[in-house]
């Protein structure tokens, strides 16, 4: 699964062609597009509403060793 900035361009780009087939005359095929852009754009909002992104319910998470040694030059 996706993160919800995948999700957000996705809307950005149907929204933006739904403006630009308006700007051409084309009112079916903008209005359809429209409608896509909100549909992803709730199908994105309940999805990361329901399941945040960057949660994990595994109790087994052990944090990454850090090294300590300062390796500059």
């Amino acid at each position: 699964m996706s993160d919800w900035i995948l999700g957000a361009c996705l809307v950005y780009a149907l929204v933006a062609f739904s403006v630009g087939q308006a700007g051409y005359g084309e009112k079916g095929w903008s209005v359809l597009l429209g409608i896509y852009a909100v549909a992803v754009a709730a199908i994105v909002g309940v999805k990361n509403y329901a399941r945040p992104p960057y949660t994990s319910k595994a109790d087994d998470y052990v944090a990454a060793a850090q090294d300590e040694v300062d390796d500059q030059a």
